[in-house]
């Protein structure tokens, strides 16, 4: 597509496919129609014309690109991108594949220049649907524009702008989203965070970058903090930075973060997402010992280099003494959150013997398993629990020592327990991460680092609303979800939960 062809928009004629399907958008704008199967059928349709004719008349290039931009807009959220089958994203990506088919370098300029850059003349819907295109496809050309999108006065625009420039390793970029982690964490928006989170774990500073310095220096304050929350983000942030700046700094959070754990501080989350960084780094796997990593360090670089360097021994991990149905998580403060759903008094494996008997149900395999987690935790790990059915059920209001007193008391209440009602899982989750009537978080209730979640069948609400619950409360809180699923009939929800966080995922069989 030439700039010369970009013409004025010529006047429809009845049987025009591209004021037929402009005619169709702006039903479907206003409500006016519904996109069930048979009007889609017929949007499809009048795409597939339009796209011929762009093909086979470039003087209508300015009107049938419009039109697409039209069809794209009506059905995007700035704030989420919805890759579940739809009608709508059906009909979305039918015109993202006609845009995509004319990306030639004039088509673009024209992208950035005459639509993206006009707010004065072209609707917000465009400009969003432009901002999609440059995100599924890096333009250099458009980074001016795009930039300036950043300093829009619609917040639509800043975000889906922000989300086009995830991933450009480029300094004008990084200086983008540099403030964002900088900023206290109660005065960005968290989906404007997780999106500043992703683009710094998919870059990485050269040697000639102009902000590795100072983004170093912000990491290594995240990591010092005496907030878990703040050392936890930091080690997910610490990427881009080379290994000669970035685990000097790694060890020394690591020691720091031992002595507070001495001290009597839960840190054992903190300090695995540090070991964790510096074994991606480096292939090896010291544990949480800051004294090992650091004469790691040492004979890498002593002459010799390499040949010097201590071998991994073996057993360091420090992990919860414990297992849950194969999970052992890497904390000392954990709420588990429990079905109780009428399902539950299934049978758990296999009959006990030949003569039929049944083993004992889900629900006391569950119980058996989680009291002796807790156990293992020992009284300076904390923890509480959460049964769901058709309410959620706390046992105590925060998180307790896991003491022998504290083991004996959630082992008798959870003896007055029985399965039954339904599968609210929503409810236990809420409740575990102190969400309040009003959706929020209250962080300053919430002790907790890790969830553990065990659900075994299809949830009342589905999995629908996990994304954008994560998306909103996954940057401020810091929890991961490790979750179990018994039995074959669970939907997405467990698996989106613990994916979204970095969490692992079991299923058990049965």
């Amino acid at each position: 597509m030439s700039l010369s062809s970009l013409g004025p928009a010529s006047s429809a004629a009845v049987e025009d496919p591209i004021a037929k399907l402009e005619l169709l958008v702006e039903r479907l704008r206003d409500r006016r129609i519904v996109l069930k199967e048979e009007v889609l059928v017929q949007a499809k349709g009048y795409i597939a014309d339009t796209r011929l004719l762009w093909s086979v008349d470039p003087s209508r290039a300015h009107d049938a690109a419009l039109a697409m931009l039209d069809v794209m807009g009506l059905f995007l959220d700035a704030l989420h991108d919805d890759r579940s089958a739809s009608p709508e994203a059906d009909l979305r990506d039918a015109a993202v594949e006609t845009l995509q088919a004319h990306m030639d370098t004039d088509f673009l300029r024209w992208l950035a220049s005459d639509v993206l850059s006009m707010p004065r003349t072209q609707t917000l819907a465009r400009r969003l649907a432009v901002l999609r295109l440059f995100e599924l496809k890096t333009v250099p050309s458009a980074k001016v524009a795009i930039l300036a999108c950043t300093l829009d006065k619609d917040m639509r625009i800043q975000i889906a702008a922000l989300r086009a420039l995830v991933g450009w390793d480029d300094d004008v970029v990084h200086m983008q989203f540099i403030p964002i982690i900088e900023a206290p964490p109660r005065n960005v928006d968290p989906f404007v965070a997780a999106l500043a989170e992703k683009h710094f774990a998919s870059v990485h500073f050269d040697k000639k970058s102009v902000v590795a310095d100072h983004y170093a220096a912000v990491v290594r304050l995240g990591l010092l903090s005496t907030d878990w929350r703040a050392a936890v983000r930091a080690a997910l942030l610490q990427q881009p930075v080379d290994n000669e700046v970035m685990v000097p700094v790694l060890i020394e959070a690591l020691s720091l973060w031992k002595s507070r754990a001495e001290a009597g501080d839960p840190s054992l989350r903190v300090r695995w997402e540090i070991q964790r960084a510096l074994q991606t780094r480096s292939g090896r796997g010291f544990g949480l010992d800051p004294e090992a990593w650091r004469a790691w360090w040492a004979a890498l670089h002593a002459p010799g280099g390499k040949s010097a360097v201590p071998q991994t021994p073996s057993g360091v991990q420090e992990l919860t003494e414990g297992t849950f149905f194969g999970i052992r998580p890497r904390s000392d403060r954990i709420v588990f959150v429990i079905d109780r759903s009428g399902s539950m008094s299934t049978p758990f494996g296999p009959p006990a013997s030949d003569r039929g008997m049944a083993s004992r149900s889900r629900w006391e395999e569950a119980v058996g398993q989680l009291t002796t987690f807790v156990e293992g935790m020992g009284p300076k790990g904390k923890f509480n629990v959460i049964v769901f059915h058709d309410i959620a059920e706390p046992w105590k209001g925060g998180l307790v020592p896991a003491s022998a007193e504290n083991v004996k008391g959630v082992r008798e209440w959870l003896k007055f327990q029985k399965p039954n009602g339904g599968t609210r899982l929503k409810d236990g989750v809420d409740a575990a991460l102190c969400v309040g009537k009003n959706g929020e978080v209250d962080l300053g209730r919430l002790e907790a680092d890790t969830v553990i979640v065990l659900c075994d069948g299809e949830t009342s609400e589905g999995a629908g609303w996990v994304e954008g619950f994560l998306e909103r409360v996954g940057p401020p809180t810091r929890v991961v979800f490790h979750c179990v699923q018994v039995g074959s009939q669970g939907d997405e929800t467990l698996g989106k939960l613990a994916r979204g966080t970095r969490g692992d995922f079991v299923k058990i069989g049965e």
